[in-house]
């Protein structure tokens, strides 16, 4: 007999707990800057997130977002050098241009500091912690054809994908604007926890590596 899996023992403590408490959710939206700080690869880019919300108490609440972001562009003068000796020219200077976007799924928790989930003036005040899975995408062009039999290049031209597990921290600041409405703004950053080798990426150790400067909105189902 099969053992029950992980994702249906979660199912089960979740229909279980709902089943004698009744949680309060919010619905939140908010509008992104993004500043990649990995090294060569730095970029801006704009997106989005939509989040939901699950509150245990007013102090603490569950979420699950998913966010997007258009291409971050940016440019690197590079060189490519002979892997034979004998071949001439012995080195390639080259420029790509290359640009990343990435999506993330993040599953995490909000905890108030100040104030709470639930109130209808003041000024809240939160952390925010949990793992994401970012799916990426990097696209690179060379300003000179390169033969890669005979040259070793940093970074190769063309496109590929990759994927990231992210240690996501923020904290943010909301008010109540009115019924159920509050307005918020938060300081995130996505920290990569884990790396896989890709040749598409001039620092694939890093990458990305944004801090998100965010404004939305937060409306509670009560």
């Amino acid at each position: 007999m099969n053992r029950p899996g992980p994702l249906f023992l979660l199912l089960f403590v979740l229909a279980t707990t709902n089943a004698r408490t009744q949680f309060v959710s919010s619905m939140a939206t908010d509008f992104s800057v993004q500043r990649n700080f990995a090294n060569q690869q730095r970029y801006w880019s704009i997106g989005q997130t939509i989040r939901g919300e699950w509150h245990m108490d007013a102090l603490n609440t569950a979420y699950a977002w998913f966010c997007y972001y258009n291409r971050g562009k940016f440019t690197n003068n590079l060189t490519a050098a002979a892997k034979d000796p004998a071949t001439t020219p012995s080195a390639i200077e080259y420029r790509n241009r290359g640009a990343i976007s990435f999506s993330q799924l993040s599953f995490g928790w909000k905890r108030y500091i100040a104030g709470n989930a639930f109130a209808e003036e003041g000024v809240n005040v939160y952390g925010l912690a949990g793992f994401g899975l970012l799916f990426g995408k990097v696209l690179n062009n060379h300003n000179t054809g390169i033969d890669t039999a005979l040259y070793e290049v940093p970074v190769l031209s063309g496109r590929s994908k990759f994927n990231r597990l992210t240690l996501d921290l923020g904290l943010g600041v909301e008010a109540p604007v009115g019924g159920d409405l509050f307005i918020y703004g938060e300081c995130k950053s996505y920290v990569p926890v884990s790396t896989f080798p890709n040749r598409y990426l001039l620092n694939d150790k890093y990458t990305p590596f944004p801090a998100l400067l965010t404004i939305g909105v937060r409306v509670l189902f009560q």
